[in-house]
């Protein structure tokens, strides 16, 4: 989860994971890229504006890198002609900003499978025990 308001994104990042959710948190898309590139994730969700590189910017450098991950993107409203300027944005799932955290949980839920819930990213997953086995924060 990439976004600058580092609060939301803890606040946001600490509710996924009392649903299960395994959450990596970056305030720039920098950080975010370097991490892309080292750890295998199911999800990125990226805010638009970010200081430096922007969502879109991140969004562009994972699609140039072939990276098939999903991506939701939390968005205003982006004018028509800003689309064909941005094709690769066409694929990345939009959350219309301002949203609530359900907003955001039901398209979490709805993007990944609930097996990739208790997955954490980069490591071996193969010894971690059943879901109904792990405790919920």
């Amino acid at each position: 989860m990439v976004d600058a308001n580092l609060r939301l994104c803890q606040s946001n990042a600490d509710r996924l994971r009392q649903y299960g959710y395994s959450i990596n948190t970056s305030e720039d898309a920098e950080t975010a890229w370097a991490e892309l590139q080292t750890h295998q994730y199911h999800l990125l969700v990226t805010d638009y504006q970010l200081p430096g590189l922007t969502g879109i910017g991140l969004l562009r450098k994972l699609r140039s890198a072939c990276m098939p991950l999903p991506v939701v993107i939390a968005i205003g409203t982006l004018p028509p002609w800003k689309s064909a300027e941005y094709p690769w944005l066409l694929k990345a799932t939009k959350l219309l900003k301002p949203y609530s955290f359900d907003d955001l949980l039901g398209m979490v839920e709805g993007i990944l499978p609930e097996a990739d819930r208790f997955r954490t990213p980069g490591l071996d997953n193969s010894s971690r025990p059943p879901p109904d086995r792990l405790p919920r924060v």
